[in-house]
């Protein structure tokens, strides 16, 4: 089935189901079924709400070791955007770059 539409609550088509379900409707599409040439119209309702924080993830300047002799790995953070920090005698990398590379385990937090 296709979405050809889809309706916020509030925009022309969806006053009947807003005052039908009211600030649980999250949204009205229409789906269309052209095996059996037939059209749906579905609603997006909230159903629970509970509170949530988002971890946060550092994205940039995030340090982690590579021992001096590991020079391999060296190369590997370098050709991946990587920087030697001489103030703090770490490696800088973005942290997905690192979660890609899984070298989450040497991390610095300073």
């Amino acid at each position: 089935m296709k979405v050809k539409l889809k309706l916020r609550p509030g925009n022309r088509g969806t006053k009947k189901l807003v005052s039908q379900y009211g600030d649980k409707l999250m949204c009205v599409r229409y789906r269309y079924d052209e095996t059996a040439k037939k059209r749906y119209k579905t609603v997006e309702l909230i159903v629970d709400e509970i509170n949530w924080s988002p971890k946060t993830t550092p994205v940039n300047n995030t340090f982690l070791f590579i021992d001096w002799n590991e020079k391999e790995l060296q190369e590997i953070a370098k050709s991946n955007g990587g920087t030697w920090s001489h103030t703090r005698k770490l490696w800088k990398l973005n942290y997905e770059t690192i979660q890609k590379l899984g070298l989450e385990a040497r991390i610095r937090n300073e």
